[in-house]
């Protein structure tokens, strides 16, 4: 240091000063840090909870198809409902039957030797 006690006192205030500020940015950094962890914890649980309300509502759905397929009449509130769903079930059957045709004929063409062709002279 310097042979300056006055010099030095002031370099020692001054550091202890610039100690003392470093603590406060590190308590607000460590503060944020906490609400930060905190709040993506909780979107987590939202997340795994809209999750678990999603498949619940896609059982019952399921269940409640079911059980309309089966009754010979349905409310009349759920028929347009069950109508579209039939509409929907059908171009997913279709769709299915378009893939396994095209993956078939691509079969047919795989295992079709290929033709020589005649060579020019």
């Amino acid at each position: 240091m310097t042979k300056d006690p006055k010099r030095e006192k002031d370099l020692v205030e001054d550091i202890a000063a610039g100690w003392a500020v470093a603590q406060k940015q590190l308590e607000r950094l460590r503060t944020s840090l906490e609400e930060n962890q905190a709040l993506g914890v909780a979107k987590v649980k939202l997340e795994s909870a809209q999750r678990e309300r999603e498949a619940k509502l896609v059982a019952l759905g399921e269940a409640a198809l079911a059980h309309f397929r089966e009754a010979k009449e349905a409310p009349s509130a759920l028929r347009h409902a069950l109508e579209a769903v039939k509409v929907a079930e059908a171009k997913l059957s279709a769709q299915r039957s378009s893939i396994q045709d095209l993956l078939a004929e691509a079969e047919v063409v795989r295992e079709k030797p290929a033709a020589k062709k005649p060579q020019k002279r």
